[in-house]
């Protein structure tokens, strides 16, 4: 890694001892000057940054690769983007769909930013809105219950991880038994 890598890596890094939630009020005040308060693009473009995927991936591709694979590679006559797609990418899979796995359950889980930059009801993701409803339980006379909305509603936000998990398992899995037996 040259020098100008070491310093961005140096800046992730950096970023990882500044707390989530005392960012929270910077990104309000930038996002309400940019107008992007109460929409979607606003809450997602704060997590499109994830400075984890970047530590992670560059210790991944790190140790996963090996350099004398890449030269081998070279010397056999394949640019660099035939490397990539055939050599690394493969390899990188495991660490790829891993790091997919943790920053869509990150995303999906998010409950503080969005709670801070929607202040619409009908813009909340799931969490927020089940967060909402059930403090509408504990209200006296706020009318019929939502208990079965309540429980529907938490079905919902853990379905997208019941359907994920299955599909990507092999990768993961393969990913912590590669190099494991000899030959592969």
């Amino acid at each position: 890694m040259g020098r100008q890598g070491g310093a961005i890596l140096g800046l992730v890094l950096g970023s990882f001892v500044v707390p989530s939630t005392a960012l929270v009020l910077p990104i309000f005040l930038l996002e309400h000057y940019m107008g992007l308060t109460n929409t979607y693009e606003g809450v997602i473009l704060p997590l499109i940054v994830y400075p984890f995927g970047v530590y992670f991936m560059s210790i991944y591709c790190t140790d996963a690769v090996p350099d004398t694979l890449i030269d081998s590679s070279r010397m056999d006559g394949a640019g660099e983007l035939r490397t990539f797609w055939q050599i690394a990418r493969p390899i990188l899979m495991p660490g790829t769909v891993t790091l997919f796995l943790l920053s869509f359950i990150g995303t999906w889980n998010n409950f503080f930013l969005p709670l801070v930059l929607l202040g619409s009801e009908k813009l909340f993701p799931v969490t927020v809105g089940l967060s909402a409803w059930s403090s509408a339980l504990n209200i006296a006379g706020a009318g019929q219950p939502l208990y079965p909305e309540v429980i529907l509603g938490s079905l919902v936000s853990v379905l997208p991880m019941l359907v994920l998990f299955p599909f990507l398992q092999k990768y993961v899995a393969r990913g912590l038994t590669f190099g494991a037996v000899a030959g592969e």
